[in-house]
C-alpha cells in the first residue's frame, strides 16, 4: 500500500469526515488555496469559515491535518489539491 492510498483509507475511516456534507464549489475553492498557498493559509481560511459557522470547515480541517502529516503531499501540494477536490468521491468509494 502506498502512502497516498494509506491516507485515503484514513480519510474514509474517519466517521467525522464520512458524515460531512461537502459542496463541490467549497472543496474546489479550498483545494485551490491549498495548492497555491499551502497548509498554513488553508488552515487560517478554514478556521475563519468554521468561526462563521460554516459546517463544512471543521471536517475539512481534519482532512487538512491528515494531508499535512503526509510528506509526499507536503512536497507535492497538487496531490493534496486533488484529494480535497475529490473528497465526496473518496468518502463513498469501496476500494482505492
Amino acid at each position: 500500500m502506498d502512502v497516498i492510498e494509506k491516507l485515503i483509507n484514513e480519510i474514509k475511516a474517519d466517521p467525522r469526515i464520512k458524515k460531512a456534507k461537502f459542496k463541490s464549489s467549497f472543496l474546489n475553492n479550498i483545494a485551490e488555496i491549498f495548492e497555491k498557498y499551502g497548509y498554513g493559509t488553508t488552515k487560517m481560511v478554514l478556521l475563519e469559515k468554521a468561526e462563521r459557522g460554516e459546517l463544512q470547515a471543521k471536517p475539512l480541517l481534519l482532512v487538512l491535518e491528515k494531508l499535512n502529516a503526509c510528506e509526499e503531499i507536503r512536497r507535492r501540494r497538487s496531490i493534496g489539491r486533488y484529494v480535497i477536490k475529490t473528497l465526496n468521491a473518496i468518502k463513498f468509494s469501496k476500494e482505492v
